[in-house]
C-alpha cells in the first residue's frame, strides 16, 4: 500500500510514502541522459533526459517506484493488486506473429522491416534495431512492462502532455524481470503543469485527470474521486453552528470531524486530498514562521519539502498498526519528497529521524550498464 501526492509551493513537490511489509533492495538511483535502456517489448532507447528516483539494486534496468526527470515531469507506481488488467505476453507474441505473417505474405515492407529489427537487435547493432523497428513499433502500438514504466514515460518524455500522448494507445503486458514478479500497479504522474493517473483495465490503459493530486491503491481511480463526494463538507475552517443556538468550538479541528483516519486505500485517498488542498506554503507571506530576510530560494524550497513530509505523514503507516493475513507489519518503509524544479530528492527511512537529500546531476551521472 501506498499513498502519493503531487502539490504545487513555491516549487512543484511530489511525494510518496512506500508501505510495504518487505523491502525490495531499493536505492536512491540515477540514470544519465543517454544511457541506453532495453525494454522487454519496445526498441531500445538513448535517455532524452537524466533521472532520479528509488530503485530496486538491480543491474540492466532501473526498476523505478518513484523518479524525476531533469525537466521537472515525475512519475511513481502504487500497487494495484485486484484490480489491473494486464495483456499476457503470450498473447502479443501471437499477435506480432500474425501480422508479420500477414505482412510477409502481402509483400508487405513494413513486415520486412520488423524482420531485419529483429536480425539488428539479435546482432547488437542497436542504431539499427532503433531505426528499423520505428515504424513496426508505431503501428503495434507501445507494450510495456509495469517495472518499466516509470522509466519509459521520463527517459522520452519532457512534461505531462509528452507522457499522456506517449501513454495514448500504449498497453501494459505482464512480463517479469529476471526473477521478480509481474507487479500489479498503477500509476501517478505529475508535473506543475498537470497531474494524471494511468491504470492498466480491462480493454486497455486508461487514463484519467486527477483533479485531487493525489493516488492511493484499490480501487481504481474513478470510485476513490467519485467517494470524495460524501466529505465535501470537509472544512480547514470552523464550521458555522447549525443549532440555532450561540454555541461555541471547544477546540479547534471541528471543521474536519468525519475525516477517516485509518489505513485503507479510500481513506488515506480522503485525507491526503484533504490536507493537499488546505495545504498552505510555509513560506507564504504575512505569517511568522514565512521566509525573512536572509532566507534564500534553496530555504525556501526545503520549507516545501518540509511541508510535503508534514502531508505525507497524516497518511503514513506505523509499524504494528496494520498487519497482513500473514501476520507481517506493513508500514511506510519510507517516505520521500522530489522537489522537481530544483531535480532534488529527499528521503526519509522508517527509522531515522532525519532527511537525506541526494542531487539530480543533469550531466555526467553514472550510466546504468
Amino acid at each position: 500500500m501506498c499513498t502519493a501526492i503531487g502539490w504545487q509551493g513555491k516549487h512543484f513537490m511530489f511525494g510518496r510514502n512506500l508501505d510495504l511489509e518487505y523491502g525490495f533492495r531499493e536505492r536512491v538511483t540515477q540514470v544519465a541522459r543517454g544511457s541506453l535502456l532495453r525494454f522487454a517489448a519496445m526498441p531500445p532507447v538513448r535517455t532524452a533526459y537524466a533521472m532520479l528516483g528509488m530503485a530496486a539494486e538491480e543491474g540492466g534496468f532501473p526498476l523505478f517506484a518513484e523518479a524525476v526527470n531533469e525537466c521537472g515531469l515525475c512519475a511513481a507506481g502504487l500497487y494495484f493488486p485486484h484490480s489491473a488488467r494486464m495483456r499476457a505476453a503470450g498473447d502479443m507474441r501471437k499477435g506480432e506473429r500474425a501480422a508479420e505473417e500477414k505482412a510477409a505474405a502481402a509483400g508487405d515492407i513494413q513486415g520486412a522491416e520488423g524482420a531485419a529489427a529483429e536480425r539488428a537487435a539479435a546482432a547488437e547493432d542497436i542504431q539499427g534495431a532503433e531505426g528499423a523497428a520505428a515504424e513496426r513499433a508505431a503501428a503495434a502500438g507501445r507494450a510495456v512492462a509495469p517495472h518499466e514504466m516509470v522509466a519509459a514515460l521520463l527517459a522520452r518524455c519532457a512534461d505531462t502532455r509528452q507522457a499522456r500522448a506517449f501513454l495514448q494507445g500504449a498497453e501494459v503486458v505482464s512480463i517479469p524481470y529476471k526473477n521478480y514478479p509481474v507487479p500489479a500497479l498503477h500509476w501517478l504522474v505529475a508535473d506543475r503543469y498537470g497531474c494524471f493517473v494511468a491504470e492498466p483495465a480491462e480493454g486497455g490503459l486508461r487514463l484519467y485527470d486527477d483533479p485531487a493530486g493525489v493516488l492511493a491503491n484499490e480501487p481504481p481511480f474513478p470510485f476513490q474521486l467519485h467517494n470524495l463526494h460524501a466529505y465535501r463538507h470537509l472544512t480547514a475552517a470552523e464550521p458555522a453552528c447549525g443549532f440555532g443556538m450561540p454555541l461555541q468550538a471547544l477546540y479547534h479541528g471541528t471543521g474536519g470531524v468525519g475525516l477517516p483516519g485509518d489505513a485503507t486505500s479510500p481513506s488515506r485517498f480522503v485525507r491526503a486530498a484533504f490536507y493537499r488542498a488546505n495545504s498552505r506554503p510555509f513560506a507564504e507571506a504575512g505569517e511568522g514562521e514565512g521566509r525573512g530576510e536572509g532566507e534564500d530560494e534553496a530555504d525556501v524550497a526545503e520549507q516545501d519539502a518540509a511541508q510535503m513530509f508534514h502531508m505525507l505523514s497524516a497518511v503514513e503507516m506505523v509499524k504494528g498498526g496494520v498487519l497482513t493475513e500473514e501476520g507481517r507489519p506493513c508500514y511506510t518503509r519510507y517516505a520521500c519528497c522530489i522537489d522537481a524544479d530544483a531535480g532534488v530528492y529527499y528521503l526519509k527511512r522508517y527509522g531515522s529521524l532525519r532527511a537525506e537529500k541526494f542531487t539530480l546531476h543533469r550531466q555526467g551521472a553514472e550510466e546504468i550498464k
